[in-house]
């Protein structure tokens, strides 16, 4: 009896490719039509509405994680005019299932569509965000983008099969070889920058290289410089305090919060939030410039008071140096 190897492939996308990512299963389902008996081969979708289970173990991004991402063999993600909601440690929770597919060498087929809407850009932030994303994706890898639905579906299609015949062909990973580390993207994890306990404090994990160096190890980079690490953290504790009281105060005025105004402390050029102390020192006051920004644009959207950090020259002098 011929052995059927099954994929799982993980559909992702913010909530305005719903309909893509319906076509997607259809698509799916009419691979496995025409090819389970011939390649012995069968395809599973999953998406973390109809996949993963409530529950209240730990962030909820790190369990769809846990429960879907960590165990797919191929991701499809897809992007229209939003680029979703923040998790905390991305711009989304699409981007981190991409980011994190992409750390554990899960292969990640990337799509943007460029169907034309008639109607006005709801949330700016958003649409700001998702061409940032976007010209990011087109440096680093091979998106494709599609201009209606008909033809994503023929897309997807070609290139799913494509896809699943190199993964056919691929050896077994040898099993005296020890697993790669999973990045851990938990309340406990490392390497991350994480609400802490009921008083909302920021506990921020310094990475470490291939070495087991720390960045605070690595020359040329503002973990290697005290000052430096420390104001960063300032500013870092400072974008969550604001972004916390902001949502308390929208909740207060029963108005709708807009998480895309309070995205990501690095902003572009600058990384994942995890990466903070590696920036390098010849670009730190860029840096600095963009957190307080990010810091300023977070309060004042939400009508808080913005004069609620200190200066990289305060910061010095409070600490004794001239």
């Amino acid at each position: 009896m011929k052995k059927i190897k099954t994929f799982n492939v993980v559909l992702c996308g913010p909530g305005d490719v719903a309909k893509e990512i319906a076509i997607a299963r259809k698509v799916i389902e009419e691979w496995n039509q025409r090819n389970w008996e011939g390649l012995n081969c069968g395809l599973k979708d999953k998406h973390w509405d109809t996949d993963v289970a409530p529950s209240m173990d730990a962030r909820g991004q790190a369990i769809i994680n846990r429960d879907m991402i960590d165990s797919a063999d191929l991701i499809v993600a897809i992007f229209w005019r939003r680029i979703g909601t923040p998790t905390g440690l991305h711009d989304s929770g699409t981007v981190e299932e991409i980011t994190r597919a992409q750390a554990r060498d899960i292969p990640v087929m990337l799509y943007f569509s460029d169907i034309e809407d008639t109607r006005p850009i709801q949330d700016s932030d958003q649409w700001d965000m998702l061409q940032a994303f976007r010209a990011r994706a087109l440096v680093s890898g091979l998106p494709r983008t599609f201009r209606s639905r008909d033809d994503f579906r023929k897309r997807l299609g070609d290139h799913l099969h494509m896809k699943i015949v190199e993964l056919l062909a691929q050896k077994p990973k040898s099993k005296s070889k020890k697993p790669k580390p999973s990045i851990q993207q938990t309340a406990t994890g490392t390497a991350n920058v994480q609400l802490a306990g009921d008083g909302n404090t920021v506990n921020v994990k310094v990475p470490r290289d291939s070495r087991g160096k720390s960045a605070r190890d690595l020359p040329g980079t503002i973990g290697a410089e005290p000052n430096m690490r420390t104001y960063a953290k300032y500013l870092v504790d400072k974008y969550i305090e604001c972004r916390i009281e902001g949502e308390k105060r929208i909740q207060q005025y029963d108005r709708p919060f807009a998480p895309g105004s309070a995205h990501g402390i690095l902003g572009k050029g600058f990384g994942v939030t995890n990466s903070v102390f590696q920036i390098a020192q010849s670009r730190f006051e860029e840096w600095v410039a963009s957190a307080q920004n990010k810091i300023r644009r977070t309060v004042f959207a939400k009508n808080i008071g913005h004069d609620i950090f200190h200066s990289w020259e305060e910061h010095l002098r409070q600490r004794g140096i001239h």
